[in-house]
């Protein structure tokens, strides 16, 4: 299985390793050390290097597809499961949490290298079921332009379900409902699944221009 899956190690360590049920103050303090982090850093490093090789060597599209597809919900899934164990009493110290951001900041990672080297095959998937999903038919011809880089709207789109300004099911319908319509001055075709990890990975600079086009939004208002 090791050798078809290239998250097998990501699996078996968020799975068994950091599952609550598993955990001791020993295998805790392991968990949490110098060396642990690097080792994280080198699978996801040989990750990239496993999906690489496995792409190249495919010569059909619909299996490259279907690979590249199921990688991406399986990354998913594990990124439910960390946000799952913060709920848990054993991750609720500073040191242990620590852990967990980590690999969601590497697993984010993976997605963005994921959507920068396949989008095509990704936005296939998702334009074609896209109109099938109740609640999301409508077709627009043209797309929305926003004067924003894709990490700077998906800080905007979080703020907007966090303050509740937008009210939805969950961040990811929010980002589902909204991001098939936008276009950036970077990208034509966004994917909403992408943009809405990438609104965890935030720098100091988008917070910034975020910050500066909203305040132009509130003189705006104000003005009126």
């Amino acid at each position: 299985m090791a050798k078809n899956y290239p998250l097998y190690w990501l699996d078996n360590f968020i799975n068994n390793t950091l599952h609550p049920e598993n955990l001791s103050k020993d295998s805790l303090l392991k968990i949490c050390s110098d060396n642990t982090q690097r080792q994280i850093k080198l699978e996801v490093s040989s990750i990239k290097t496993k999906i690489k090789d496995r792409t190249f060597s495919m010569q059909k599209e619909p299996q490259l597809r279907l690979y590249i597809n199921n990688l991406y919900r399986s990354l998913e899934v594990l990124l439910s499961q960390l946000e799952q164990y913060k709920k848990f009493k054993e991750y609720q110290d500073p040191i242990p949490i620590k852990i967990l951001d980590n690999l969601h900041y590497e697993i984010t990672g993976l997605c963005s290298f994921i959507d920068l080297w396949y989008p095509n095959y990704l936005h296939k998937t998702e334009t074609s079921s896209l109109g099938k999903e109740q609640g999301y038919s409508r077709k627009f011809s043209e797309k929305i332009k926003c004067n924003l880089t894709g990490d700077q709207a998906a800080l905007v789109l979080r703020a907007a379900d966090d303050s509740k300004f937008l009210v939805a099911r969950s961040m990811r319908s929010v980002f589902r409902a909204i991001v098939p319509y936008l276009s950036t001055t970077q990208r034509k075709n966004l994917s909403y699944d992408s943009l809405r990890l990438k609104a965890y990975i935030i720098s100091d600079k988008d917070k910034e221009i975020a910050i500066k086009r909203l305040k132009l939004m509130i003189k705006k208002i104000e003005s009126y």
